[in-house]
């Protein structure tokens, strides 16, 4: 009896130290505390940016200080390089827009619900990890492609003045503007946005677009509206150069002057 109930206390005591050794084993979800160095944020004028974050002036950021951070706006600092972003976990908004970004990192920025990194040099922009965001704004970059597929939730997207050749939105089913002007696209896709109320793609080269399945942009445009109208707010849509007919279910809108 005595080995028996010697036998269960070791099992026990065996069960809880291996609980415990899991615990501190496992990877840790909160952020760790990071120097404010040139190691973990090479660029000078982005450091400066990340040090009004350094409540206690330590010249470290704890891991509660890169919790309370949600907000980033380094926009317009010369900044060439947001290597260190990726410590601040909590952020949901980061503008980082008119800077010399070649390339920008936001796989660890998981709660991103707002980006804005237009007017930069991104010749890519991966936010395939950012399942959250609900606007993105990379205008006026040099992107080829851009996927979107795995950003449910989007509701703005503004991508003109860019190099892309396909834009596929069938999976942006909340989608609720979208301008795209400026690119090179042979073709567009609506027939999954069905909230879109706002859309800007002259500067293309689409020749055939179906809004169809788009209630907002069919009223707008049996309206006889082609252009946008700020004041109300809706619709819209702004033709081609080479815009040839647009197909409003088996119905055919001629071409029209943008103007």
């Amino acid at each position: 009896m005595k080995k028996r109930t010697v036998l269960i206390l070791a099992l026990a005591l065996a069960v809880i130290v291996a609980a415990v050794l899991l615990l501190w084993l496992r990877p840790s979800s909160a952020p760790k505390t990071v120097a404010v160095n040139e190691t973990n944020f090479p660029d000078e004028n982005f450091r400066t940016v990340v040090n009004q974050y350094d409540g206690d002036r330590d010249g470290v950021l704890s891991s509660a200080e890169l919790s309370d951070v949600t907000w980033i706006n380094c926009a317009d600092h010369g900044i060439t390089s947001l290597k260190g972003i990726e410590y601040f976990s909590a952020l949901t908004e980061l503008d980082c827009f008119e800077n010399q970004l070649s390339s920008l990192d936001v796989s660890r920025n998981t709660k991103l619900i707002r980006l804005a990194c237009s007017d930069n040099q991104l010749t890519a922009l991966d936010v395939s990890k950012n399942t959250a965001l609900e606007q993105l704004y990379c205008y006026n970059n040099q992107l080829t492609a851009l996927d979107v597929s795995k950003n449910a939730a989007l509701k703005k997207l503004i991508c003109y003045s860019n190099r892309l050749t396909a834009l596929e939105v069938s999976r942006n089913t909340a989608l609720e503007v979208l301008e795209c002007a400026g690119n090179q696209l042979t073709a567009l896709d609506l027939r999954q946005n069905q909230n879109l109320r706002n859309l800007t793609c002259y500067g293309n080269e689409l020749t055939v677009l179906d809004v169809s399945a788009v209630p907002g942009l069919l009223d707008a445009l049996e309206n006889g509206e082609k252009t946008a109208n700020q004041e109300k707010g809706i619709v819209v849509y702004e033709t081609n150069d080479d815009m040839i007919a647009m197909d409003l279910d088996q119905k055919t809108v001629p071409e029209t002057d943008p103007s």
